[in-house]
């Protein structure tokens, strides 16, 4: 049961991630191509999708995480590095949550991309430290 939890863990992770990177580094250049009337609603049905996939995919890895943590490495209770994750993990949700109930709903997408850019950092940071942790 714990391998089919962390590959789901694993998986909503790669899915908010990814979703960022595409946002930055694919969706936002390619809005050159779109014309400037176009973009508003364009960047609104985009986002509609995306947004509420990745605030599933932060709750599924919350509730995966303490699954894991619970299950398969208590051990981790007692490691600084692990609570500075949670604590970063904490801020990405404060951001999610600033960008889709403020930014998103007032249509202010140029802002938008700079807190996906830090949700973004702050993810590969956590990968960086889940690679240390173990």
């Amino acid at each position: 049961m714990e391998r089919i939890v962390l590959f789901f863990h694993i998986l909503f992770a790669v899915l908010w991630i990814g979703g960022m990177i595409y946002s930055l580094f694919f969706l936002k250049p390619s809005l050159v191509e779109v014309p400037q009337e176009k973009r508003h609603e364009f960047l609104k049905a985009v986002n509609g999708k995306f947004l509420p996939s990745a605030g599933v995919s932060a709750l599924l890895l919350l509730i995966t995480g303490i699954y894991l943590l619970l299950n398969m490495r208590p051990d981790l209770l007692r490691n600084g590095l692990f609570h500075f994750k949670l604590l970063l993990y904490v801020i990405m949700l404060v951001n999610l949550a600033y960008i889709y109930f403020y930014l998103y709903r007032k249509g202010n997408f140029s802002k938008m991309m700079v807190f996906v850019g830090v949700n973004l950092t702050i993810g590969v940071l956590i990968l960086l430290m889940i690679t240390q942790v173990r």
